[in-house]
């Protein structure tokens, strides 16, 4: 399965393949394993919806056709999740995961939640103690991954108005 859409504003293709998927542009070509799949900014008033690619070590949001939405989840063997009308804070989502080193059942379990909390969720295994509060991103859209990027971009310091 193929979809076209766009990652920032670069038009790319995402090809799904078992529990993997592969990620290409007219230049770079990018296969990834895959753990589940996010399906946000889904809405009957919008003609596009955002697929959020997600394994161990990174994700990737992709604008595509909401036609699609059906094959997708037709052709899937990876969960997907409904996260709802709006974006999701995945940066620190992902962040807080590879720092505590979830699994995938974590994921599932937070993801499971009803109101997608944005405490932070502590898996099972992890003793409970107070928890790091993240500054949230509100730029998220616009400082999503390059999926052509194999370095971490480094933060941007944002100017306090008086």
């Amino acid at each position: 399965m193929k979809l076209c859409g766009t990652i920032g504003t670069k038009n790319v293709f995402a090809t799904l393949e078992n529990k993997s998927f592969v990620l290409s542009d007219t230049k770079k070509t990018l296969m990834e394993s895959l753990w589940f799949i996010g399906l946000q900014r889904v809405s009957v008033g919008l003609k596009t919806c955002d697929v959020v690619w997600v394994n161990q070590d990174k994700y990737f949001v992709q604008s595509i056709d909401k036609n699609k939405l059906t094959e997708l989840r037709g052709k899937s063997f990876v969960p997907i999740y409904d996260i709802g009308p709006d974006p999701a804070p995945w940066k620190r989502w992902h962040k807080n995961a590879v720092r505590e080193n979830w699994a995938k059942k974590d994921w599932d379990a937070f993801l499971n939640n009803d109101q997608y909390s944005d405490s932070d969720y502590v898996p099972e295994s992890e003793e409970s103690g107070p928890s790091e509060s993240e500054e949230e991103d509100s730029d998220e859209e616009s400082e999503a991954e390059d999926y052509s990027d194999e370095e971490e971009r480094p933060s941007k310091k944002r100017k306090k108005k008086n």
